[in-house]
């Protein structure tokens, strides 16, 4: 049987999210991509780029809230990568496997505007 080892609730916002980093050869990269799910103490995300990333490889995010034009919010945290899972579709444009970035938060957001 399967147990549910999160401390908190997942969301499912279509919560825009950027993404920087580092690869592992030390080049910096930034990346825009939707958020699939989101709670407390982590999320997941989908992405073009599985190149880019390792696990345990430590990002900076910013999630953008929903909001009106003039004012626009987000919060903006670290994380590391906890896994990386091909998720078997295809991008017809690119032509290539998309993946699924699980990511930890390791520290708590700080709300911009």
């Amino acid at each position: 049987m399967w147990h549910e080892r999160r401390n908190s609730q997942r969301r499912f916002p279509d919560y825009l999210l950027e993404i920087e980093g580092k690869i592992q050869h030390g080049q910096m990269f930034q990346e825009r991509a939707i958020l699939v799910n989101i709670s407390a103490g982590g999320a997941q995300f989908t992405t073009l780029y599985k190149e880019r990333y390792y696990v345990g490889q430590p990002l900076q995010t910013t999630i953008f809230l929903p909001g009106r034009q003039e004012v626009k919010g987000g919060m903006k945290t670290m994380a590391h990568v906890i896994r990386i899972d091909e998720n078997g579709e295809h991008s017809p444009q690119a032509r290539v496997a998309q993946a699924n970035i699980s990511i930890n938060f390791t520290e708590p957001f700080h709300l911009m505007r």
